[in-house]
């Protein structure tokens, strides 16, 4: 008999692939997401490292107008105006490259946590890679019952058909056979008709 379950079971394994395939393409897309959210962090880092050199190179600038606010207080008494000036002005200089040093190392604090999340996506899209391909394989699989179970189903019907075709040939065969019992019988009553009845026998006279 042809089994009515492998349609479904074929239908079920095209679903489980699509479902597969939707998965892996949700995780290619998580881990393109994580690489370009790394990228950022990576280009963070960057501007933080640049933000620091910066700072670095104006706090050295600033050391620098502090020495020579230093040694031109040194020179004398008529220069100590000056030398107050350029001390000042290095002080202004030294501050203004802490300030730019604590951007940078805040700029670098953002573009490290900024690759934190970027790798954490990554390992998230390949999570769902390997999702997608376990339920890809798993369709797989269920399509390939579906499709063992439609050969099992054709073959039990062409059984059938061919079980069928053996039937309809031997109760071909029986209705012949009745047909020549019937005409045999017909001959039979036709002959049983035809033949002439006997006379009744007349009683023999007793002698007196």
């Amino acid at each position: 008999m042809l089994s009515a379950a492998f349609p479904s079971a074929i239908a079920n394994g095209v679903s489980a692939m699509a479902n597969g395939v939707s998965a892996m393409a949700n995780g290619v897309s998580a881990t393109a997401n994580g690489a370009s959210a790394t990228a950022n962090g990576a280009s963070a880092t960057a501007d933080g490292a640049s933000a620091t050199a910066d700072g670095a190179s104006a706090m050295a600038n600033g050391a620098s107008a502090t020495a020579n606010g230093a040694s031109a207080t040194a020179n004398g008494a008529s220069a100590t105006t000056n030398g107050a000036s350029a001390t000042a002005d290095g002080a202004s200089a030294t501050a203004d490259g802490a300030s730019a040093t604590a951007d940078g190392v805040s700029a670098i604090a953002d573009g490290v946590s900024a690759i934190a999340d970027g790798v954490s996506a990554i390992a998230d899209g390949v999570s769902a890679l390997a999702d997608g391909v376990s339920a890809l394989a798993d369709g797989v699989s269920a399509l390939a019952d579906g499709v063992s179970a439609l050969a099992d189903g054709v073959s039990a019907l062409a059984d059938g058909v061919s079980a069928l075709a053996d039937g309809v040939s031997a109760l071909a065969d029986g209705v012949s056979a009745i047909a020549d019992g019937v005409s045999a019988l017909a001959d039979g009553v036709s002959a049983i008709a035809d033949t002439p009845r006997a006379e009744p026998s007349k009683p023999r006279a007793t002698p007196a």
